[in-house]
């Protein structure tokens, strides 16, 4: 479960962009204070996640090929989401 108010941005980008797959792993790290809940979003340093990702479907870019049966690793911050590919 990923609150819809945590970390919006990266959160939307992932469940719009990768619609299929499992996450076996996810490490999330907050560090928010109070005033950071009530703003559109959390500073970039208050949130880190670090997820593996296997059988993905991912589409990673506008315009190009998803990635099917995609195994790696997603990164996140309040400002940035990253992705690196080890099969797919």
């Amino acid at each position: 479960y990923w609150p819809v108010t945590l970390a919006s941005v990266s959160r939307e980008w992932i469940v719009k962009n990768i619609p299929e797959g499992v996450m076996p792993k996810a490490e999330i790290r907050l560090n928010a204070a109070p005033q950071d809940w009530a703003q559109p979003y959390l500073p970039k340093e208050s949130i880190h996640g670090h997820v593996t990702i296997d059988r993905a479907k991912v589409n990673y870019l506008e315009g190009f090929p998803a990635f099917t049966n995609m195994a790696g690793t997603l990164e996140f911050d309040g400002e940035r989401v990253a992705l690196e590919v080890t099969k797919g």
